[in-house]
């Protein structure tokens, strides 16, 4: 295609008329869904969703600036050899870089605001240079497709976002996994200053590069001099922001690669412009991007940095590629690719598989080896310091993963059996590939929608796989077409084994799979012209009807009854002993000596807990074993009964807390407060002092 000529004023006018325009409609959408279910009347629920990305989420926006900045700034500092593999990688380059920056200050302990905003103020300074200032205003392009046809789900993920940690969804629980690591890490490496792996707390061994980054974001906002919970706990909402964003950034790229590959299939420049439109349309308006997106997790970081590898795998041009360009080109894909695997260790399936077929179907059979190799060594070399540190720590580069093969560190072989059993699915191939579209047989009536439908006919994913399906058949029947849909296939084949054969079967484990999905259906939708793009359009609006609906049903029909309310909301404030009678955190946290030392008993998630605390996760040892040799120091002991009948029912649970030991360390313990309705009791720890807790 011919470069884009810089526009006139008179040319740029109707582009800012439909700026205007689109921004307006997403007012009204972000209205529209923040009064959904609750008290709110659509103009509050606007100005709270505003405010609270603004407010709470401004470190968060600054980090994402910076990504794109230090990723143009890369592009343009490259090697000419290489800039062509860079071309629109700059979202995900940026974010790789921001990431291993964070990551290396971290892990040295240098996890302070000063030496974070280094990173930071270079990229905001590149972005802006880069960006040739009111020169910029003058030449503005109008919305992208993908921006329109997405909209719905952008206002869901941006609602959605401005709610708390702990509010939303009903798939995760609630966000245990957040409250039990995604949020809770951070708030204990803010605290000491790095964000070296824990010894309570398994997930901090994984290379967790986004949930430090959450960390980043609290120590930029000062939150390293009184932590993450001090002033209403707002410093945690800025990683609901920076997960967001990065769903945006994530449907930005998904939007260039589908562009992309509809030029390789030969479509023409509207047909380029639908590809581009529904790709990132869809990906946006997927229920699982936005249940996801709008959490503190880490997927749409493997979703930005995924779409980076794919799109430097597939650039154009490659014919007469020699073999130092075919060398760079595959370093950037194998880089990327790392990039991804620190955000998420399974990255290297989900991602790897698909950019290691794109990167072989976009380059010369002879430089099949050379890329193949060059990749791998890039993408090794970005995750050797994650390997390196748990090497030395525990002996297993990649702990708590492959624990029979490579050792399991500081645990038992119990343990390390429990922790593999609990991460895997002990079915055959027809029971997993069952899963793949049916529903668990093995799930009672009651049991909750993903757990049912473990696979890609989840209501999440509604229509996202049978379209690409679909899509798949009309690539199939184009000359251009057909290469490019074979290697999308391929990827979505690799991907969809990836899962049956490596996880424990999730629905939300097939995110990934977006990184295909759009491209297929977006490219498939250009090769029938406007007729495509309505198409597209109604299959995006479809999603987008489903997510509204399930937004629609969270909290049992008030998905924002906590729209813009501070963290700090659940630990008890503004306190009232009302409070304290319903919940155990707000009781502790406005009801005990604030020097007092809690330790936890089946619950491991202490987030909005701002006592002292000794806990830890399912798979290390419980601390409560060692409180009576005197190994840990408590004062109170919170047991939450309900929570160990369900780990030891799922097998969860450590063989040695078996429920007469328990009886017995409870027999020494005075009881402080018992909460029936939620299974949990507080008892004081005797002392010689004999001061009360």
């Amino acid at each position: 295609m011919p470069a884009r000529t810089r526009q006139s004023p008179e040319n740029t006018r109707p582009a800012l008329i439909l700026w205007g325009a689109w921004a307006g409609l997403l007012g009204l959408t972000i209205a529209a869904a923040g009064s959904l279910g609750g008290s709110l009347d659509p103009v509050t629920a606007l100005l709270l969703t505003i405010d609270t990305h603004v407010r709470s989420g401004w470190p968060a926006l600054l980090f994402l600036a910076a990504s794109v900045g230090l990723g143009r700034s890369l592009a343009f500092a490259a090697p000419v050899r290489v800039r062509p593999a860079l071309r629109g990688t700059a979202p995900a380059a940026g974010l790789a870089i921001l990431l291993g920056t964070v990551w290396c200050l971290g892990t040295a302990g240098a996890l302070g605001a000063v030496p974070l905003l280094i990173p930071i103020v270079l990229g905001i300074v590149a972005l802006v240079a880069g960006s040739g200032g009111v020169r910029t205003v003058r030449s503005v392009p109008a919305p992208p497709g993908w921006l329109w046809v997405g909209l719905p789900g952008l206002a869901v993920l941006l609602v959605a976002a401005a709610s708390p940690p702990g509010v939303l969804w009903a798939s995760e629980y609630a966000g245990y996994d957040t409250l039990s690591y995604h949020l809770q890490l951070p708030k204990e490496w803010v605290t000491l200053g790095h964000t070296r792996p824990l010894s309570h707390n398994t997930y901090s061994f994984l290379p967790g590069a986004i949930e430090q980054a959450y960390a980043a974001l609290g120590s930029l906002a000062g939150g390293a001099s009184d932590g993450l919970l001090a002033n209403g706990a707002w410093r945690l909402q800025a990683a609901h922001t920076l997960h967001a964003g990065l769903a945006v950034l994530g449907a930005v790229m998904v939007a260039r690669l589908a562009r992309r590959l509809a030029l390789a299939s030969g479509a023409n420049r509207s047909g380029v412009r639908t590809a581009s439109a529904i790709g990132g349309g869809l990906v946006l308006c997927t229920p699982w991007t936005v249940v996801v997106g709008s959490m503190a997790y880490n997927e749409m970081g493997v979703i930005v940095l995924g779409a980076g590898a794919l799109l430097a795998a597939c650039r154009r041009g490659v014919a007469d590629e020699d073999v130092r360009t075919a060398v760079a080109r595959a370093a950037a894909v194998g880089a990327l690719v790392g990039a991804a695997c620190l955000c998420k260790p399974t990255a290297l399936l989900f991602v790897g598989i698909p950019a290691g077929v794109m990167l072989l179907r976009f380059g010369r059979l002879r430089h099949w080896g050379t890329l193949a190799v060059s990749g791998s060594i890039a993408g090794l070399l970005v995750i050797a310091p994650w390997m390196i540190r748990n090497a030395v720590m525990t002996g297993n580069p990649v702990f708590p993963l492959a624990t029979g093969v490579l050792g399991s560190g500081h645990w038992t072989t119990e343990q390390a059996t429990r922790f593999a059993a609990a991460h895997a699915f002990d079915g055959g191939l027809l029971d997993r590939l069952t899963m793949l579209v049916f529903a668990d047989p093995n799930a009672g009536d009651g049991a909750a929608g993903v757990a049912r439908y473990r696979g890609t006919t989840n209501v999440q994913w509604l229509l996202a796989f049978p379209a690409a399906l679909a899509g798949l058949i009309v690539l199939a029947f184009g000359r251009r077409s057909r290469a490019v849909g074979v290697g999308l296939a391929l990827c979505l084949a690799g991907q969809v084994v990836a899962w049956l054969a490596f996880t424990h079967l999730q629905s939300r484990f097939l995110i990934p799979c977006l990184l295909v999905l759009g491209p297929i259906v977006g490219v498939a939708c250009a090769r029938f012209g406007r007729n495509g793009l309505i198409a597209g359009a109604a299959l995006c609006l479809l999603q987008a009807g489903a997510l509204w609906t399930v937004f629609a049903e969270q909290r049992g029909g008030t998905p924002n009854a906590l729209l813009g309310a501070p963290p700090a909301v659940f630990m008890g404030e503004p306190y009232a002993p009302e409070i304290g009678r319903a919940s155990p955190i707000a009781y502790l946290n406005h009801e005990v000596r604030a020097d007092a030392v809690v330790l936890l008993v089946g619950d491991a998630t202490p987030l909005y807990l701002a006592r002292e605390t000794v806990y830890a996760t399912a798979w290390e040892r419980p601390p409560v074993l060692d409180l009576a040799a005197g190994l840990v120091h408590a004062d109170l002991v919170l047991i939450n009964n309900a929570e160990l009948s369900r780990l030891r029912a799922s097998g969860y649970l450590h063989e040695d807390l078996t429920p007469e030991r328990l009886a017995q360390l409870v027999s020494a313990w005075r009881l402080v407060r018992a909460w029936p309705e939620l299974g949990v009791r507080l008892y004081r720890v005797p002392t010689d002092g004999g001061e009360q807790p």
